[in-house]
Formats: structure tokens, sequence, C-alpha cells
């Protein structure tokens, strides 16, 4: 789990620090055509590159949300932006008890094309620490299964 945490943390380091903003005239054939399939009632697009693919932030269904492409265009994962106080009492209580003095900085739910449901992602912060969690919609902690070789 934590691996999982420091990879997820290292990632999104990795592309704040190496993203270039890309115009929507410039986005490839494959990226452009998945993003209308996915999301035709978008608006408010900001699209930037990483050397691995294409991500996008912009508004859907009045949630602030970003949905990341590869570099052919599938869609790798969305994140839709959850208002922190629609958080749920069973994971506010699991924070309460085991993050004591963590706030909390962002919530999203994390969606996997092929998932049959997203993961709540609770992003807890104190002072120069910060978590990453993960948990079902259902409130349970979610680990991700190891791969066998």
């Amino acid at each position: 789990m934590k691996k999982c945490i420091l990879l997820v943390l290292g990632l999104g380091l990795f592309i704040s620090v190496s993203a270039q903003k890309v115009d929507v005239n410039d986005l490839p054939n494959g990226v452009s055509k998945n993003f209308k399939t996915f999301f035709p009632e978008s608006f408010n697009a900001f699209w930037q590159k990483t050397d691995t693919g294409y991500f996008c932030d912009f508004s859907f269904n009045e949630a602030k949300t970003k949905a990341v492409f590869s570099m052919n265009g599938d869609l790798l994962h969305t994140e839709y932006n959850v208002p922190t106080q629609y958080l749920p009492k069973k994971i506010k209580d699991l924070l309460v008890e085991k993050y004591k003095g963590y706030k909390v900085k962002q919530l999203d739910v994390v969606k996997k094309p092929g998932d049959a449901e997203g993961k709540y992602r609770v992003i807890l912060i104190q002072k120069k620490a910060t978590e990453t969690l993960l948990f079902t919609l259902k409130g349970e902690p979610f680990k991700e299964e190891e791969k066998k070789q």
C-alpha cells in the first residue's frame, strides 16, 4: 500500500513538473476523439502533455474533473473532485481514529475504464506530511492486489 501511495505521489510530482500546455487543435486524433466520446458535455477544458500521455482538467456534470489519456488516446482514468463535506461518515470515522491531526486536503472519486465502480482518493495533510488513501465507494480501505509473476 505504501509503495502504491508513493508511486501515485511520485507520478503526480513528475506530471506537475514535466507537463506542457497543449492547444486542443494540437491533440492527436485518438485523444481528441475519445475525449469527445467519454465527455461530450464537458466545457472549460485545459490540456497538458507529459512524457507518458495527456491530461485534461475540465468541468463535467457540474464537477471539476480530470481525465488522463495515453499517448495513443486510451482513457487511463478519470478523477471527479468531490467537496470534502461529502466525505462518507465511515471514512471520516477511520480518519479521526487513525490520522489524528491530519486535515482532508482533497477528495476525489477515481475511476478506471472497466471498473465496476470508482474509488475514493483522500489526500490528507499535516504540516509538511501528506498521505494519500484509497477507499471503496462503500468506505472500506482499498488495497491493490499484488501482481503475480
